[in-house]
């Protein structure tokens, strides 16, 4: 295991905190857009690459190992060293539970026309969860890694 640590990738932790910020633009045009669906499937990686981000912090990397390529987004929380912190907020920590519990990388299944109309109200919540100014998970990240 040690020695899958050792080994990089090719993304660093700036480059994860670009496509974080692209991601949430993008989910935000989606939702603008009605591609509810989409926009739910888009607004995870960005908080994936958040917390793969706050995993190179915490390791003291530019680079993230390889073994943190996978979506598991509690195990990422985990591995990032926030949990704990998180934690003792409990608004925001409900927020992260709410989010990571609704999405997962099978979003990339759902049908984006059947399925649109279904999936509006949770991209609401999702954009409360995520972006609310007071109790959104992209803020404390953020507010953690910057």
């Amino acid at each position: 295991m040690a020695k899958a640590l050792e080994r990089k990738t090719s993304v660093s932790a700036e480059c994860l905190l670009a496509v974080a910020e692209s991601r949430l633009a993008e989910f935000e045009l989606l939702r603008r857009e009605k591609r509810f669906v989409t926009a739910v499937y888009i607004s995870g990686y960005a908080v994936e690459a958040l917390l793969k981000c706050a995993i190179c912090k915490t390791l003291r990397t530019q680079e993230l190992p390889i073994v943190f390529h996978y979506h598991d987004l509690d195990s990422l929380l985990f591995f990032s060293g926030f949990e704990g912190d998180l934690k003792v907020v409990p608004r925001i920590y409900d927020n992260f539970t709410k989010f990571a519990t609704t999405w997962n990388p099978e979003w990339r299944y759902r049908h984006p026309v059947q399925e649109n109309l279904a999936a509006e109200q949770i991209c609401n919540d999702v954009a409360v969860w995520l972006n609310d100014s007071g109790e959104g998970v992209v803020p404390w990240l953020k507010g953690r890694l910057l």
